[in-house]
């Protein structure tokens, strides 16, 4: 986790904080986005977020979304579940929404049954 969080912060140093990566199919945004989708796919195979979860999201939105409106809705499903994370069924349901919202190259496209 902490190196992710080190890989993020050197990607967006580098990137110099514009957020024009939306869309951009760079290396930094494939690994970001598979990363998160890793995240997602065992939060919804477990049934419970890890700490520190849908803060990486926010904090790497820029690079998980191909167009504004899908990083507009990845971050609303965060926000709804920070307020409530509790409930398993609703957990899967946002975690697979958000899934959906990330796009990956075609090679990747089996690779997390979550996106289903």
């Amino acid at each position: 986790m902490k190196y992710l969080l080190t890989f993020i912060c050197l990607a967006i140093c580098l990137s110099g904080c514009t957020g024009v990566n939306i869309g951009t199919p760079t290396a930094e945004n494939v690994q970001a986005r598979l990363d998160v989708l890793n995240e997602l796919q065992e939060a919804y195979d477990l049934g419970e977020l890890r700490p520190g979860v849908m803060s990486q999201i926010s904090e790497s939105a820029d690079f998980l979304c191909d167009s504004e409106a899908d990083k507009e809705s990845l971050l609303s499903l965060n926000g709804e579940l920070q307020k409530s994370s509790k409930d398993k069924d609703e957990l899967m349901s946002k975690v697979s929404q958000m899934a959906k919202l990330i796009h990956l190259p075609e090679k990747y496209k089996d690779t997390f049954p979550v996106q289903k």
